[in-house]
């Protein structure tokens, strides 16, 4: 495989991944003037995991449990 080939592969399976994350019930009322074609574009090289993101995913998920089973909706801090 050439190294076109597989940066094309590469773009194609961020797309993808970026079209799935949005299907996530957080983002059903975000609407998006732009493309996950045009996100990926202009990404960098590098993949950055950052703390907030793990930590904001589990304040959703409680949210998201407390609201299907309308239960409080308690918060630290």
């Amino acid at each position: 495989m050439s190294f076109l080939e597989n940066e094309d592969k590469k773009y194609a399976e961020e797309v993808k991944a970026v079209k799935s994350w949005w299907q996530d019930s957080r983002w059903r009322y975000t609407k998006r003037p732009f493309t996950a074609e045009q996100i990926v574009a202009k990404r960098g090289n590098l993949n950055i995991d950052y703390p907030s993101n793990a930590q904001s995913r589990k304040l959703w998920g409680i949210l998201e449990n407390n609201f299907k089973v309308r239960g409080p909706r308690l918060t630290p801090g």
